[in-house]
């Protein structure tokens, strides 16, 4: 499955868009992370139980995230947050999902 978001500016108004988010993921059993079409290489989603976090820029347009179970129990949860920690945007039925 793939799903994800173009909230933009995931509801911060009119205010700058420079600085930096954390973006976190945990998917059963393993994901592949995108940044605006990029392909992220970090630690983490190559493990069902491991949370995979990764600093993605204020200005991120496009969050990607695919995920494949390779049998059993299936999941996927992420977020992102800002620098003081508050949760701007979480994965739910809002986001687009393919199994594409």
């Amino acid at each position: 499955a793939v799903v994800s978001t173009q909230s933009g500016h995931y509801g911060r108004g009119s205010e700058s868009k420079s600085g930096e988010y954390v973006l976190k993921v945990m998917c059963d059993d393993t994901s592949t992370i995108y940044i605006d079409g990029e392909k992220k290489d970090i630690p983490g989603p190559n493990n069902w139980g491991q949370l995979a976090t990764l600093k993605i820029p204020a200005s991120t347009n496009t969050i990607g995230i695919q995920c494949h179970n390779g049998g059993g129990s299936c999941g996927i949860t992420a977020e992102v947050t800002d620098e003081t920690g508050q949760v701007l945007l979480v994965s739910d039925n809002s986001w687009k999902c393919s199994n594409k």
